[in-house]
């Protein structure tokens, strides 16, 4: 549900379903999970479940990002910014250097959705995300390798500000490297 919350652009439900494909099924059934919360999902036009583009209702969003919502279903906006740019990274890895449909969303919004954990107060302790940010720089290579340089060294910066530890910069310097060794500038 967070992903839906804090998307950048709408999907549609097999979009949203592919992004959140490596999530265990006996640990959620995406597809069932989306087809329950048909009630606060404003699906679209379509009659197809799959090709509907869900939004949801902004009554409901408020409710569930704010304090009203119990605590245990309660949505805390930088934390599912968090999971979104740390799933946006494991696709653009997945994918190599071949980016496909699915791949387009996770290479325009990683950073995005990165910037928007940082400014939602999380903390980016989890060394998966580091490896993923490093390794994903080899595979951006689609578009503009100015704007990929300019994406990782803003997302650096917005974790620094947030991290400022020696480890963190170290981390973000050792990214910034490899994206210039990848990167050609025209």
């Amino acid at each position: 549900m967070g992903t839906i919350l804090v998307l950048q652009e709408p999907l549609t439900m097999h979009q949203i379903i592919a992004l959140l494909a490596d999530i265990p099924e006996k640990e959620l059934d995406v597809k069932h999970f989306l087809q329950q919360f048909h009630s606060v999902l404003d699906p679209g036009t379509t009659a197809v479940f799959e090709n509907a583009t869900p939004q949801m209702h902004k009554s409901f969003r408020d409710y569930i990002t704010r304090g009203h919502a119990p605590t245990e279903f309660r949505i805390h906006t930088g934390e599912a910014h968090f999971a979104t740019a740390k799933r946006c990274l494991e696709v653009i890895v997945q994918s190599g250097s071949q980016p496909d449909t699915n791949s387009e969303y996770s290479v325009s919004n990683w950073h995005r959705h990165l910037q928007g954990a940082v400014e939602g107060g999380v903390t980016c302790e989890d060394e998966k995300v580091w490896t993923l940010l490093e390794e994903a720089v080899v595979n951006m290579r689609v578009g503009d390798s100015s704007s990929v340089f300019c994406r990782v060294a803003t997302a650096g910066w917005g974790l620094l500000k947030r991290d400022g530890n020696k480890y963190a910069m170290e981390r973000i310097s050792s990214i910034l490297t490899k994206a210039k060794e990848v990167c050609t500038f025209s």
